[in-house]
């Protein structure tokens, strides 16, 4: 699908947004309208990165693209406008808002492994990846809404950005898994099948075992413990704050289908029903995410 406005269009941004990653679509309607055009700015910028895979024939091109991103950033800090419509966008957000250029470039550098089609090698790794993806966009909404400063609460808002990374980040790659597995991407550690390695081979050829189940029940169950360890820190946080988070609304539908018992992890795509997502966004907006 492809964005219905032309780049000069104000809706240009959003629409790609609304396309491409609707769960964030969704939460930034019920996020303060002053700071949604700055939020469709970010989340459209992680758009171009996590389709940089299904655009290109090689690894080669890909890093290639995500080059073009670092360098991008160093001219966009410096105030130059290129005339791409995002990557101008996310620069007046990087200096109205202060972004921090370090996170950004975790962004990209994350996304080596998108291209690469190398499997992840442990949790450690995953952690770190999450880290970079998930988690980021959790901290840099944040930072949007704060406007540039979070002051003496910065413990508190890493800490809910990195389990809101851990809750969220695990359970859209165990969501996408029949998509990331058709292009070569394997998220899932391989250290998960040292104890019984004749699977790994069967989960990258798209067979499902015990191991990959038992694997991925062990990755839903980490998804679900970040998720209750975390909403109670979102709720003691500033108040203005808290809406960045409110993709989280989302996860307990996705993981209540991940986790039944007809469910394929590598054939079935879980998705959630438009008018269910916008009523959990609004009551979680409205009641929180306790």
């Amino acid at each position: 699908m492809t964005p219905n406005a032309a780049p000069s269009d104000p809706n240009y941004i959003p629409s790609i947004v609304r396309n491409f990653d609707r769960d964030r679509f969704v939460a930034a309607l019920f996020m303060p309208g002053a700071y949604r055009p700055d939020l469709f700015a970010l989340y459209a910028f992680n758009i171009e990165l996590t389709r940089i895979p299904e655009l290109v024939s090689e690894p080669m091109l890909g890093e290639f693209r995500l080059q073009w991103w670092r360098d991008t950033l160093d001219q966009l800090e410096n105030g130059e406008r290129l005339g791409h419509p995002i990557a101008d966008r996310l620069g007046d957000v990087m200096r109205t808002r202060r972004l921090p250029k370090m996170t950004l470039l975790g962004l990209i550098d994350a996304r080596s492994f998108d291209v690469t089609g190398d499997a992840m090698p442990d949790m450690q790794a995953l952690r770190a990846y999450l880290g970079k993806t998930a988690e980021a966009l959790f901290s840099l909404s944040v930072q949007i809404l704060a406007q540039g400063g979070i002051g003496d609460r910065r413990s508190d808002v890493e800490e809910a950005a990195r389990l809101s990374g851990i809750a969220y980040g695990l359970t859209g790659l165990l969501r996408a898994l029949p998509v990331h597995a058709a292009r070569g991407i394997y998220f899932l550690p391989t250290s998960q099948f040292n104890d019984a390695s004749v699977e790994t081979p069967m989960y990258v050829q798209g067979e499902e075992g015990e191991t990959l189940k038992r694997a991925f029940a062990g990755l839903i169950g980490d998804a679900g413990t970040a998720l209750d360890e975390v909403r109670q820190r979102i709720a003691d946080l500033p108040e203005a704050l808290q809406p960045a988070f409110l993709p989280l609304a989302f996860v307990p539908p996705y993981l209540d289908k991940l986790t039944r018992p007809t469910h394929r992890p590598l054939h079935d795509l879980v998705e959630l029903n438009p008018l269910g997502r916008l009523f959990r966004a609004w009551r979680a907006a409205r009641f929180g995410l306790a």
